[in-house]
């Protein structure tokens, strides 16, 4: 009778588990704009794991490509540098077709631990770990029939990661930055860069005044919070329970809209959806 009674409660409490993670697991989809025209579609999955998250990004995008963006194409063209700031294209396609999956995994604090970028035409992907001490990233190349090639550079420990066009790591940082606050507001990103190289530098998190606007045509209030990371000016929209809703970017121009949202015309410098005018960013760390 007592193992019956302990069989059973033990099948409640892996029930309770299961119905709790469950009931953790978001999934949130969205529109691709760039220069305010739609060019794809994405969507992410957060289900919670025994020592903090997994979450699986899909998205998909054609685009003609710029020469600004030439070297987060995972193997689609390459570039050459002829002057300071500069960038040529060669051998580009007049329009680029990408599908990319990025799963990767966050600990409790939500903050980056490994991944994996993969373009699922070229069959090219990235996988990245940290260190130990989370002080490194290990970026490994990998092409079906080629060699690997692994490169490694500096990581602040706490960062995340964030590949262009993925709405999901601005959803951790919103996490991040409203559940684990850091005394200065400061926080860490990292994202692909030229040549497979890797941007990455301190961002100061704002909060800003509240926005408006529909979801399903219900009206809506909207958290509003901005920083800058490089020359990109992001502006990040959530509901009241800080899921994304919208994810402005300039510098240049582009959207990550959730499905069945529309935002009310808000009044800026840009004639767009953002207010960050007075906002400042910080060097990396070394």
């Amino acid at each position: 009778m007592k193992l019956k009674t302990w069989k059973l409660k033990t099948l409640l409490v892996a029930l309770f588990f299961f119905a709790a993670a469950a009931a953790y697991a978001q999934q949130n989809n969205f529109t691709i704009q760039r220069d305010h025209e739609d060019i794809g579609v994405e969507n992410y999955t957060f289900d919670k794991t025994k020592n903090g998250f997994k979450v699986d990004s899909n998205y998909h995008y054609s685009v003609a490509p710029r020469p600004d963006t030439v070297g987060l194409r995972l193997g689609n063209a390459t570039s050459t540098h002829t002057g300071p700031g500069s960038s040529t294209v060669t051998n580009a396609p007049d329009t680029e077709d990408m599908q990319l999956k990025h799963t990767y995994t966050l600990d409790a604090g939500y903050a980056y631990a490994s991944g994996e970028l993969a373009n699922l035409k070229t069959e090219l992907s990235m996988t990245y770990g940290l260190n130990k001490e989370r002080t490194q990233l290990t970026q490994n190349r990998q092409h079906p029939g080629k060699p690997t090639i692994s490169t490694q550079f500096p990581f602040q420990s706490g960062g995340l990661f964030l590949p262009p066009f993925d709405a999901s790591p601005i959803q951790a940082l919103v996490y991040m930055a409203t559940t684990h606050p850091t005394v200065n507001g400061q926080y860490y990103l990292a994202a692909p860069a030229p040549a497979f190289a890797i941007e990455s530098g301190a961002i100061q998190w704002n909060t800003l005044a509240d926005a408006t606007g529909t979801l399903d045509g219900k009206p809506v209030t909207v958290h509003r919070y901005g920083f800058l990371f490089g020359i990109h000016e992001y502006t990040v929209y959530t509901d009241a329970e800080n899921t994304l809703m919208e994810v402005d970017i300039h510098h240049p121009t582009q959207s990550l809209i959730r499905t069945g949202f529309v935002l009310d015309p808000q009044k800026s410098s840009h004639g767009a959806h953002t207010g960050n005018a007075d906002m400042q960013t910080t060097a990396a760390p070394n």
